[in-house]
């Protein structure tokens, strides 16, 4: 939980009372989803286009309403009449072939394209907008990594700068750690690097307190992969859920009890 708020000050409150509270460092965190990101990219992509993606902004226009044109609805009245006589469906002059706003469909597009082809949006008549450039190229694995090794250098830095006082593991720990039996490639909110950072956080804290979200998928999968051996110090798992009652604070005093 990166924002005090949303624990309702609990972490604020055990610093006031002379704890030192080391919090997962945001940076940290993004560059370890980053990676997994890219490394993951690198394995599989998918080739498929979204459909969508093919069709043009005058035909997404320019398509029948759903409602007034169903043919369960009209099913039924396109049956009976004939021309001259309205569709059960959608209440327009039918056909003998049919109903006769559903056989209109395709010249409705093709009227539609022709439009988009001049450049004029057929539904509203105004000036369509220029296409839109080429994407670029997808940056090759290499690529990323060298910005995120650059990325994990400034981290340093600061971890080096911060002394004792830094919240930052060493990336090789956490590599080892996120890499066991314990999720293997899961990652889902993160959860490699929440399960390794706990892990590897609690070799030099005197007690390890991991918050998340009530009911959250990841953190139930981490509560039961984790075994207390995992851990080199005890562990707190709290779980938030907005109401912010008074269990927590309970928890709280009842675990740093445990440590002393």
């Amino acid at each position: 939980m990166f924002d005090d708020a949303l624990v309702g000050g609990a972490w604020r409150r055990l610093e006031e009372a002379g704890y030192r509270v080391s919090r997962m460092p945001l940076s940290e965190y993004l560059l370890f989803a980053w990676r997994d990101a890219a490394q993951e990219d690198s394995r599989e992509r998918t080739s498929t286009p979204f459909f969508m993606d093919n069709v043009s902004e005058a035909a997404v226009l320019a398509m029948p309403n759903a409602e007034c044109c169903s043919h369960d609805q009209g099913r039924q009245g396109a049956r009976a009449h004939g021309d001259g006589e309205a569709c059960g469906g959608c209440g327009v002059e039918g056909r003998a072939a049919g109903c006769g706003a559903c056989g209109d469909v395709s010249a409705t597009l093709a009227a539609a394209q022709a439009a988009a082809a001049d450049g004029i949006d057929a539904a509203s008549d105004a000036t369509a907008l220029p296409p839109l450039a080429a994407a670029a190229d997808e940056p090759t694995f290499e690529e990323k990594a060298a910005v995120l090794d650059d990325f994990a250098g400034l981290m340093a830095r600061v971890s080096a700068a911060l002394g004792d006082a830094t919240s930052f593991s060493d990336p090789r720990a956490l590599g080892a750690a996120a890499d066991s039996d314990l999720l293997g490639s899961y990652i889902g909110a993160n959860g490699r690097y929440r399960a390794a950072k706990s892990q590897a956080t609690s070799r030099s804290a005197n007690g390890v307190i991991v918050a998340a979200s009530m009911y959250e998928n990841t953190d139930i999968v981490l509560k039961l992969g984790q075994k207390a051996g995992d851990f080199d110090a005890p562990v707190l798992r709290l779980n938030f859920d907005g109401t912010l009652d008074a269990s927590v604070d309970e928890k709280l005093r009842s675990f740093l009890y445990y440590l002393q």
